[in-house]
């Protein structure tokens, strides 16, 4: 009798030890609500950074930003862009473009996988993730700025997939401004290279 309370007792022992070793890997798995936040995409909102309204200025201690220029060149007609860059730890999370006059972010170019979307899209999503997060898209392909897109109904937001992913009759490229595509255009484990908000 002794030795079946023994068992029992190390058993139950071992049980509990096991369900606390399994509650402290969830809880460090999942983000907390405040980096979700942080973090989150919507369709004029990536985190802290919205459309038609200034760079932040109180931001996380761990974030910083760097105010670039760069030249663009498009269709035959070259100008340079105000952007600042945002970073964490020195990792690039994305770029805020901005109005030369009183610095209001006009676009942003998502670059982190860290950025989700409601529907938990973002960088490094597959192509195969969007399609069933997101049921009603569109893919396209602009030969103005060479991109790849697909884009949900639902949400007023660019995600620019890697071209290296494209499978597709190359030559239709080349029929519009705009050439409509499919899933079946692209390989199965395609993925999202960033995301653009305007």
């Amino acid at each position: 009798m002794k030795i079946l309370h023994k068992t029992l007792l190390i058993l139950l022992t071992l049980v509990t030890l096991n369900s606390c070793n399994k509650t402290k890997v969830s809880k460090t798995t999942e983000p907390s609500k405040k980096e979700a936040l942080l973090f989150s995409i919507d369709n004029k909102n990536a985190g802290q950074f919205t459309i038609s309204k200034k760079v932040p200025k109180n931001l996380e201690n761990k974030i910083s930003t760097e105010f670039k220029t760069r030249s663009k060149s498009e269709e035959g007609t070259t100008w340079t862009e105000n952007y600042i860059e945002v970073s964490e730890n020195k990792n690039e999370l994305l770029s805020c473009f901005i109005t030369d006059n009183d610095s209001t972010i006009v676009s942003i170019i998502i670059k982190s996988s860290k950025f989700k979307t409601a529907n938990n899209i973002g960088v490094n999503s597959s192509i195969t993730a969007f399609t069933e997060a997101y049921p009603e898209y569109a893919i396209w392909y602009s030969y103005v700025g060479d991109v790849f897109v697909i884009e949900s109904k639902s949400l007023n937001i660019q995600f620019v997939l890697n071209k290296e992913d494209f499978i597709g009759n190359k030559k239709a490229l080349n029929t519009s401004d705009l050439v409509s595509l499919k899933k079946a255009d692209f390989k199965p484990n395609a993925k999202i290279k960033s995301i653009n908000l305007f």
